[in-house]
């Protein structure tokens, strides 16, 4: 109906939706999306901040590892 009206605005919004309908699919039926990465890739970024000036990646991977990885180590002295 959109590409039917003629008016130049819902034309363009009908071709990019049904470019993109597999991915609208996927995201109502399923609830995928990207923001997911999109936050993992943004946390990465700040702990490569946070481990600037250290000599060796190890230290980016450990900090990547805890906070990316829902891992909680119990730590000394407490309960």
């Amino acid at each position: 109906m959109a590409t039917r009206s003629g008016l130049a605005p819902f034309i363009k919004l009908a071709s990019s939706m049904r470019t993109a309908l597999a991915g609208i699919d996927a995201a109502l039926l399923h609830g995928l999306s990207n923001e997911r990465v999109k936050s993992a890739n943004n946390k990465l970024r700040l702990l490569t901040r946070f481990a600037f000036g250290f000599h060796s990646p190890g230290f980016l991977i450990s900090l990547a590892l805890l906070k990316l990885s829902g891992l909680c180590p119990p730590l000394p002295g407490r309960l």
